[in-house]
């Protein structure tokens, strides 16, 4: 038992991992603008902060976790701003995804898994929820 757990928990790290990194962005961006080399932004966008995700990610990134809150999602929960509400609809937490204190401009969702979702895996959530 110890050891599925153990394995969906890599699981869920990876695919979090991969998610996130899926917002970022590896060119380089010359100094002194917010666009990498050799782009330009989209039509309609402005110039963004630097560490600021919007226009990039999605507006709200969903995380589904596999259980109940537990202190192994804690790095999930760390991540999300002050300005958290809880939807007990959802069974989820939502708010601004921060990095170091600062806002990105997009929001996260941490939503509960196990019995929240009548005990489906994550990867049946997201396939039958494409805002996931």
């Amino acid at each position: 038992m110890q050891q599925r757990h153990t394995r969906s928990l890599i699981a869920f790290s990876v695919v979090g991992a991969l998610a996130l990194a899926a917002c970022g962005d590896d060119a380089e961006t010359p100094a002194g603008t917010d666009a990498p080399a050799g782009t330009t932004a989209p039509a309609g966008t402005e110039a963004s902060a630097a560490g600021s995700l919007a226009g990039v990610c999605p507006e709200t990134v969903v995380i589904q976790t596999d259980w109940n809150p537990e202190a192994e999602h804690g790095f999930l929960y760390n991540l999300i701003g002050a300005d958290y509400a809880v939807d007990t609809g959802k069974v989820a937490v939502k708010g601004s995804l921060t990095a170091g204190g600062v806002d990105t401009g997009v929001d996260l969702e941490v939503r509960s898994g196990g019995p929240a979702i009548g005990f489906t895996t994550v990867t049946s959530q997201m396939y039958t929820d494409d805002s996931i």
